[in-house]
């Protein structure tokens, strides 16, 4: 029923308690974005230094997020501990990365039951406030508690040794540990197994903020987070040209990567370059707003796939901090969706980018940016042939090696059935499982080859190609457009001596 009031035109109808908690609880956060919410707002504190401790207890179990930025005062406090506490039009600064007043509330409601806040500002004494779901529920009103816990405080003690800091603390893990003893140890692992995945998140959502001149160290539990770059800075990434777009006044900026062939890394390199939800999820674009990543991977619903063959694509894109509503930044800060106005750019953009990355993953790592002018038709011994809606790999009938067999009468024609035979029977499904399944394992051609025995193969190859008419210097450019030779420049510079050591030989 509605609260009866003094004015007859209205009625008072406050949200009760029990159903605001509990679709507060069920915005959809998992407990590394929760942890990030707090993150935000320390760095917003001007914190230098974030300390996040799992603390195991079975059902006692806590998480703190303690940090070294400038604290809060009373008053201060109980407005961050009040509910939209901040007017999303408002103007920020540029460590502000909030907007709604509600990540502090709403990440740990959907965590705990009970947190508690610790705080103190340079010179003050520290205070704190508590935030009781039960309590509420039972006394039906949004009242904050001005005491705290023994549990809480203990667990916050260290903030005691700081001239200023703030620290949260989540009691009752409902959500993510439950009812259990201190001794269940699938529990425990589970546990530990969230610490981890945490300190994972907050390396990449953070990132930029974990390097530099004014950088932040966050820390979870002993371990220091690293840095974790989605666009492989010092690895032979290939950067296209920033595009800049401007959107009712705000400055949009998009810059494609298409990242190196796992060929270029090593296998450690190449598992933590695929990030933590994997390669294929990693995959599309990438939202910063003040250097803080808002969304990590995706084709933002442009009508594009997450595919195998793209997923070395990755797209950055800037934007300001008041377009906020224009990208329907959930309160999460997770999703996003781009401006009616900038999704042709973007799909244009995203298909270029697509494309490049297919070719790098197709082709062994190879360049698809020319650097320099046309250095002649690449020899590709396979070729893609489309018949109707079938898709067939043939080996080049053109390819100078096989064209010089091939025309060699009956010796020929056993050559090109042999090639047939080779075209039909390709295992191309077990070709493709292991690549998709597991890339780093796959080897290249020649990859495990000697080099004694790379260079015997290349001297046969040159021969047949002199003996077919070509001159040295024909032979050798050639030879320098066909895989894996060119990537081996000092094996093809050794034939000029092998020439002549040949042609002395066969005068004897």
């Amino acid at each position: 029923m509605p609260t009866k009031n003094q004015n007859p035109d209205v009625d008072d109808i406050t949200p009760r308690p029990a159903s605001m908690v509990a679709a507060l609880r069920s915005i959809g956060y998992r407990l590394e974005t929760a942890v990030a919410d707090l993150v935000d707002n320390s760095i917003a504190k001007h914190a230098k230094n974030i300390w996040v401790e799992f603390s195991w207890r079975g059902d006692a179990s806590t998480i703190t997020i303690r940090d070294d930025g400038i604290g809060m005062s009373e008053e201060e406090l109980i407005e961050a501990m009040r509910l939209g506490s901040h007017d999303p039009l408002w103007d920020r600064g540029s460590l502000d990365l909030g907007r709604f007043g509600l990540g502090l509330k709403t990440a740990s409601f959907s965590q705990c039951k009970v947190f508690s806040v610790l705080t103190r500002k340079h010179h003050h004494d520290p205070v704190w406030r508590t935030w009781d779901i039960d309590y509420v529920i039972r006394e039906g009103k949004w009242i904050l508690r001005r005491d705290i816990n023994p549990a809480a405080a203990a667990d916050a003690q260290q903030l005691a040794n700081q001239s200023s800091g703030t620290c949260v603390v989540w009691q009752t893990l409902d959500r993510l540990v439950g009812k259990v003893s201190i001794d269940d140890e699938i529990a425990h692992k589970a546990f530990l197994e969230s610490a981890s995945r945490v300190g994972n998140h907050l390396g990449m959502v953070f990132g930029e903020y974990l390097f530099g001149k004014d950088s932040v160290a966050i820390h979870v539990g002993r371990t220091k987070v690293e840095r974790w770059d989605p666009f492989l800075a010092t690895y032979d990434t290939q950067i296209a040209e920033v595009e800049r777009f401007e959107v009712k006044g705000h400055c949009v900026s998009v810059r494609p990567h298409v990242l190196p062939h796992h060929s270029r890394m090593t296998k450690k390199e190449f598992e933590r370059a695929a990030g933590p939800a994997g390669w294929n999820a990693q995959q599309g674009f990438y939202i910063y707003r003040n250097r803080r990543m808002l969304v990590s991977g995706g084709w933002m619903n442009l009508g594009l796939t997450r595919d195998e063959h793209m997923k070395l694509a990755r797209i950055r894109i800037d934007i300001d901090s008041g377009s906020d509503f224009l990208w329907q930044l959930d309160i999460r800060k997770s999703k996003a969706s781009p401006p009616v106005s900038l999704r042709e750019d973007l799909r244009r953009i995203a298909r270029l980018t697509r494309s490049r990355a297919s070719e790098v993953y197709r082709h062994r790592g190879q360049k698809i940016i020319s650097q320099g002018g046309d250095v002649g038709k690449k020899h590709d011994l396979w070729s893609l042939e489309r018949i109707h809606d079938k898709v067939r790999y043939r080996i080049d009938r053109e390819h100078p090696l096989v064209k010089s067999l091939i025309e060699e009468g009956q010796a020929g024609r056993s050559v090109n059935a042999l090639l047939v035979l080779i075209e039909e029977t390709i295992p191309a499904p077990t070709i493709y499982i292991g690549y998709a399944e597991k890339p780093s394992e796959q080897a290249l051609p020649f990859e495990t080859t000697k080099e004694a025995t790379m260079r015997r193969i290349l001297q046969d190859l040159f021969l047949a190609l002199r003996e077919s008419g070509n001159t040295v210097e024909q032979a050798q450019a050639t030879l320098a457009r066909m895989t894996p030779f060119d990537s081996h420049p000092q094996l093809l510079a050794e034939l000029d001596e092998f020439d002549r050591q040949h042609e002395n030989q066969a005068r004897e």
